[in-house]
């Protein structure tokens, strides 16, 4: 089975439409910050970009290829005092030189307008049950288990690959509430472990960017009809895009996988404008 992202954005475009015409005024907008030269950050942008305009919110691009932090940190101020700027992304990755400033880039944006949820009120409240809050890459993986029916995760057993605070923290955790047992893993655990950890888990959830890390001796192919397969990597193999598997391959042998391109991509651009509705709801 393969589980296509395109119904699932197309649910949450609507959801997101409806909201902000009952919610916000005409002429509100979005800013996105881009201080990378990243090319995969770059196509992302212009789909959120787009995304934005089909939902009816403006959307204004600030990109800084040879920015410091202190315009970085002006541009952010000058965004958290604009009552029309509804909401303000950060691109990541940032430039190489800014990395070690990532923290007091993203503790500079306004928390009512952090609408990725990177920066740790929001995370706190999401942890602590205040709000139900995920950022959008781990949303938009659980939008599609959900969409789909396979979001019980009730005894089962799942293995994240990849360890960061954008996907890894929200995503584990999430996990852990809906009572799944949990490995954790990156793209630098040991082989012989990785392969083990795969073959023993219900949900592969992988989000290395690593071209076909995940080759044919992960997987059991007796058991491949029950095996739940999320691809969130993203990368380039023969000028085409592909994940961290070979996703045609196992669904060609009755795996349950998402797609590349076509799968979380799409739905993680619906999810990040869907966090609107939820920041939006929140008594601040």
């Amino acid at each position: 089975m393969i589980l296509y992202g395109k119904p699932v954005v197309e649910s949450l475009e609507q959801e997101t439409t409806l909201w902000i015409n009952n919610n916000l005024p005409n002429g509100c907008y979005v800013w996105f910050l881009l201080i990378s030269d990243d090319y995969a950050s770059s196509v992302y942008v212009t789909k959120k970009q787009q995304f934005a305009s089909r939902c009816g919110l403006w959307s204004f691009l600030y990109q800084g290829t040879d920015a410091i932090l202190n315009d970085v940190l002006q541009k952010i101020n000058e965004w958290n005092t604009d009552a029309a700027c509804v909401w303000i992304v950060v691109q990541l990755p940032v430039h190489v030189w800014l990395r070690s400033d990532l923290p007091k880039i993203l503790s500079s944006v306004d928390p009512k307008k952090d609408v990725d949820g990177l920066w740790w009120i929001i995370f706190w409240q999401s942890l602590t049950g205040i709000v139900n809050f995920l950022p959008a890459t781990p949303k938009a993986t659980f939008a599609l288990l959900d969409f789909y029916g396979f979001g019980d995760l009730n005894s089962k057993t799942v293995v994240m690959i990849w360890q960061s605070n954008l996907m890894w923290k929200p995503f584990v955790l999430e996990a852990m509430r809906r009572w799944a047992t949990v490995f954790s893993a990156n793209s630098n655990t040991p082989k012989e472990l990785l392969q083990e950890m795969c073959l023993k888990s219900d949900y592969i959830i992988s989000a290395t960017w690593v071209v076909d890390l995940l080759t044919p001796s992960f997987f059991d192919f007796k058991n491949l009809t029950w095996k739940i397969i999320i691809d969130v990597g993203y990368g380039i193999k023969n000028g085409k895009a592909c994940g961290d598997t070979d996703w045609q391959w196992l669904a060609a042998l009755w795996a349950t996988i998402t797609p590349v391109p076509g799968g979380v991509g799409p739905v993680t651009v619906a999810c990040l404008f869907h966090n609107i509705t939820i920041l939006g709801s929140i008594d601040w």
